[in-house]
């Protein structure tokens, strides 16, 4: 396969996450749609919080068997284990501290004893600190989901590397399919608030989310063995 139709793959299994993504401009939805989007997001989450620790806890499970059959020792399983904690904590704290640094970059600051005046005021709730917290929710979730399409990338790409190229379509028409509720789970949070953001923002957000899939397809592509 060459790297065109490669890349052409790589594109239909991330474009479909911008099919959810207009739903952020819908204002302010019904009582029902917002609950419905809401729990389509907590449902994406779920299934991604799910699929992660499945995954990163199969090295732990391998050391463990290797021990129970005697084919290794216990420092493997212990090592594993380790770094599986370390990285959920981690991320879990990450998300923490970042919270924590917005909220104090949203404050206005006083350096004297008189008041701000606007302008002070708007400079200095620019940035990431002056979006509201459905629109940073937006983000922890687009990067979340981000940070999981790029290891489908890495399937699709080392499929069609090693020549595979049966189970990298079916992986590209799964993927494709799985994204496309992704973009609810993304502008969920705008549409329970009524928040409408511009279609750059949208944009921005369906890039964060579906552009590491192309990444992870380049990284799989070039570090395959081919059969």
């Amino acid at each position: 396969m060459s790297e065109a139709q490669t890349l052409l793959l790589g594109f239909v299994a991330s474009a479909t996450i911008l099919f959810g993504l207009p739903v952020g401009k819908l204002g302010a939805p019904r009582l029902g749609l917002r609950q419905f989007l809401n729990a389509v997001a907590i449902g994406i989450l779920l299934f991604l919080i799910w699929d992660v620790l499945v995954h990163a806890y199969e090295p732990v499970d391998a050391a463990l068997g290797h021990f129970r059959d005697r084919t290794a020792g216990i420092g493997p399983a212990l090592g594993y284990g380790a770094l599986f904690l370390l990285g959920i904590s981690a991320g879990l704290l990450s998300l923490v501290y970042y919270e924590r640094w917005l909220a104090a970059r949203g404050r206005p600051r006083r350096f004297g004893p008189g008041a701000m005046a606007a302008g002070e005021l708007t400079s200095a709730r620019a940035g990431l600190a002056g979006w509201s917290a459905a629109r940073r929710r937006c983000l922890l979730v687009a990067v979340g989901i981000g940070l999981h399409n790029f290891g489908e990338g890495l399937a699709i790409g080392a499929s069609a590397a090693a020549g595979a190229i049966g189970l990298a379509t079916i992986l590209v028409i799964g993927f494709a399919l799985h994204n496309a509720t992704e973009g609810f789970g993304i502008v969920a949070p705008l549409a329970a608030d009524g928040d409408r953001p511009s279609w750059g923002f949208l944009m921005l957000m369906g890039l964060i989310g579906g552009g590491p899939t192309f990444v992870g397809l380049r990284s799989g592509g070039s570090s395959a063995v081919p059969a």
